[in-house]
């Protein structure tokens, strides 16, 4: 199959199946069921696209067979999955809940579904003052937590503390990682999201499984959801979904200038909008809180390059490059580009640090970022 054919193929498979979870009947045209199926499975969709096939007989003949048998079969997996994730959180709100973390994402996206349990909780991310975050890990690793190893794992805890990095931490006896964050987004990254004004405004949650936690207010989470939904170089069916899922039940609730101004101070707003409309342009969203706001033709280009098509591929450029790109035309003017550049060639010493907690000497340190500067710019040449 040629490349065009084979694209071609790819977004006409990534429109079915978001068809599919958003609940709209299929298209006329021939859906090809097994290719359908692997789109869910790797995006980890399948309880979702089950329970959607369960009440449409259109979906049920389409994909009658083998596909569906084993769409069927991920939703006792999924129920498990959920109840050990829930579990583990109560697991450490026991340990850490008088400290007031904040749960976003995964397990607290998942209020917006149709049932809990059909939105993948992924890994539990709680959100922190960088002082609670440390005592956080301190109790924890008493009650046998163990930190994972990362990339910066080795750090001290002073400069994880200074550069918002998550510390990452693997459940004693269940299969569940908690992310324990000091920021919302690290400051590795251009983006500089008030962590402080997300632990003010909270509002509780109530799990069916009996859990109660503070979750982000509204405005909040759906522009997080929609940042991340686009930040990276890589792509989920399930990020968008969270946004198309979000702004369908909350609308009515939501203050779009609230959520504008958010996306303002932390010069978010052509990233949040392409979160925005790249949903859209999936699954149908009716409404989202920046309709009325205008689209420049940078922030139309980006969600262009963000078609069905390379959503199913599932990275926005081949090769090394495509988390940084994927950044790049997110930013809201050149300046901006360039500062990210400029960080990532040459980030503060400490970050490098070796395992004894030592920088590396100036000497070292300048060749080896000139030499990541100019592949940054070859690869910067190549795009272009």
């Amino acid at each position: 199959m040629g490349a065009s054919l084979m694209e071609a193929f790819r977004e006409a498979t990534a429109r079915s199946a978001a068809r599919l979870l958003a609940g709209q009947p299929p298209r006329r045209e021939t859906v090809d069921a097994e290719a359908i199926l692997s789109l869910l499975l790797h995006h980890k969709l399948g309880p979702l696209g089950s329970w959607r096939a369960s009440r449409s007989q259109a979906w049920r003949v389409r994909l009658e067979g083998e596909a569906l048998k084993r769409l069927d079969a991920t939703v006792l997996p999924a129920r498990i999955r959920r109840m050990m994730v829930v579990d583990a959180l109560g697991d450490a709100l026991d340990v850490i809940g008088d400290l007031r973390p904040v749960l976003f994402k995964g397990l607290a996206a998942a209020e917006v579904y149709p049932e809990p349990h059909l939105r993948d909780p992924g890994d539990l991310d709680l959100l922190l003052t960088p002082e609670a975050t440390d005592e956080a890990v301190r109790r924890l690793e008493e009650a046998g937590w163990r930190i994972e190893r990362t990339v910066h794992s080795h750090l001290p805890p002073a400069v994880l503390r200074r550069h918002g990095i998550a510390t990452i931490l693997r459940h004693p006896r269940r299969p569940v990682v908690i992310d324990l964050h000091r920021a919302l987004v690290d400051r590795t990254e251009p983006f500089r999201l008030d962590s402080e004004a997300f632990l003010a405004h909270r509002r509780r949650l109530s799990f069916e499984e009996g859990l109660e936690v503070d979750v982000p207010e509204r405005e909040e989470h759906l522009m997080l959801l929609a940042l991340h939904s686009v930040r990276h170089g890589h792509f989920r069916l399930g990020w968008s979904l969270d946004v198309h899922l979000a702004c369908e039940l909350w609308m009515e609730s939501l203050d779009p200038e609230r959520l504008a101004a958010c996306c303002r101070r932390g010069k978010v707003r052509r990233a949040v909008r392409v979160g925005l409309e790249v949903a859209r342009a999936l699954y149908g969203t009716r409404r989202h809180p920046l309709d009325t706001v205008p689209m420049d033709r940078p922030t139309y280009r980006a969600i262009r390059r963000r078609s069905p098509g390379v959503i199913a591929r599932g990275h926005l450029v081949r090769g090394r490059g495509r988390r940084v790109q994927g950044l790049l035309d997110l930013l809201e003017g050149p300046g901006e580009q360039a500062k990210y550049l400029f960080r990532l060639a040459f980030p503060p010493r400490d970050l490098l640090s070796d395992e004894g907690g030592n920088p590396p000497g100036w000497g070292q340190y300048v060749r080896k970022r000139v030499k990541v500067a100019v592949e940054l710019l070859r690869g910067r040449a190549e795009e272009s």
